[in-house]
C-alpha cells in the first residue's frame, strides 16, 4: 500500500501539512522542526497519535516506533495526527544560560570589574533648594528658600510681600 503524499500534524490547535516521514524518529524530528515550541523538548516526551473510535468514544492511539512503517500506509491523505507531549523536559543548551559570577570574574582579567557601582554618599548638600529673587526679579539680591517663605510661595506672593 502506498504512503499518503501529505499528512497533517496538530499541536495546540495548530495544523501543519507534512510529507510522511520514513521512520518514527524522522517523524518526531519533523514534529520538532514544524513546531518551534517543541524544538527543545526531549524527543522521548513527544508522541504521535491517531484519532480513533474505541468503544463508541473518540480517543488517541499512540503510534509506537516499531509500528510506524505499518500504520503510515493505512493513513488517509491529509489525515490529522495529534502531537502530545508527556512530562515535557526542556533541554537547555549551555549557550542559552547566563554566565556565573565566578566565570565573569575569572575571565575578566580585572579585579575591579565587579566592584559595587554605588558612589559615595554626598556630605555637604543643602537641605532646601535655594532661589534668588534676581531669578524672578532682576536687580534684587535677596535669597529665599521654601522653608523661609512657607509652603505657598510664588512670584506673585513674593511681589506682594515686597510691596508692603
Amino acid at each position: 500500500m502506498p504512503l499518503p503524499d501529505l499528512i497533517t500534524y496538530r499541536y495546540n490547535g495548530t495544523l501543519v501539512y507534512v510529507l510522511p516521514a520514513q521512520s518514527y524518529e524522522e517523524g518526531i524530528a519533523l514534529v520538532q522542526a514544524s513546531f518551534d515550541e517543541l524544538s527543545n523538548v526531549d524527543a522521548d516526551h513527544i508522541t504521535i497519535c491517531v484519532n480513533a473510535m474505541v468503544g463508541g468514544k473518540r480517543t488517541h492511539i499512540r503510534i509506537g516506533p516499531a509500528a510506524w512503517s505499518k500504520v503510515l500506509p493505512l493513513l488517509a491523505r491529509y489525515e490529522v495526527l495529534d502531537i502530545i507531549v508527556k512530562n515535557p523536559k526542556i533541554v537547555v543548551d549551555s549557550a542559552d544560560t547566563p554566565p556565573t559570577y565566578e566565570d565573569v570574574k575569572a575571565n575578566s582579567g580585572s579585579e575591579t570589574l565587579l566592584l559595587p557601582s554605588r558612589g559615595p554618599t554626598p556630605q555637604n548638600t543643602p537641605k532646601h533648594k535655594t532661589a534668588t529673587l534676581s531669578q524672578y526679579f532682576p536687580g534684587s539680591h535677596a535669597r529665599l528658600s521654601p522653608a523661609s517663605m512657607g509652603s505657598s510661595w510664588t512670584k506673585g506672593h513674593i511681589f506682594n510681600k515686597r510691596s508692603h
